[in-house]
């Protein structure tokens, strides 16, 4: 009976010592610049980012139509019991892109723990998911379709939703 809390335990202490303790880890907060997989003009890879913030639920601030966004992705926090929703963290992001390459600048964010010019590593895994987003685009031209469909109010299919 005694080894069963002593395990429970011991796999915690594991677990939070992989994970790096109680300490989160941290990033610096500078400009991540990311390549895209295929040539094409400006003009196409910004329709493209517009389109997957759309699609992601980013709120878009700004848009000069050509290079420029200013985005920022709230994740939300809904209690089970209650059923409240409330912000857990945002980010907000400047993105800048040319025909083969974008960069996301940090811009604000709450709940991140940003001091001065670190911030956690939620700020660059937010990036990582846009980009391997943006990548399996470029794999799959019917993924893009489905996705204006969903950002048109359809279902993926191109139906109508009931």
């Amino acid at each position: 009976m005694r080894i069963l809390p002593t395990l429970a335990i011991t796999t915690t202490l594991l677990f939070l010592s992989a994970c790096g303790g109680s300490s989160p880890k941290v990033v610096p907060a500078t400009p991540v610049k990311k390549s895209v997989p295929t040539a094409q003009n400006q003009l196409q890879l910004h329709q493209n980012i517009v389109l997957l913030a759309k699609y992601k639920k980013y709120h878009i601030f700004q848009d000069d139509g050509k290079s420029y966004l200013r985005i920022q992705y709230k994740r939300m926090k809904t209690d089970r019991k209650t059923k409240e929703t409330t912000l857990h963290s945002s980010i907000t992001y400047d993105v800048k892109n040319s025909a083969n390459d974008y960069t996301f600048s940090y811009v604000d964010s709450k709940n991140l723990g940003y001091n001065d010019v670190n911030i956690s590593a939620t700020y660059t895994r937010y990036i990582d998911m846009f980009d391997s987003t943006l990548k399996r685009m470029y794999k799959d031209p019917n993924y893009i379709q489905r996705m204006k469909n969903v950002v048109d109010g359809k279902n993926p299919d191109g139906s109508e939703k009931l």
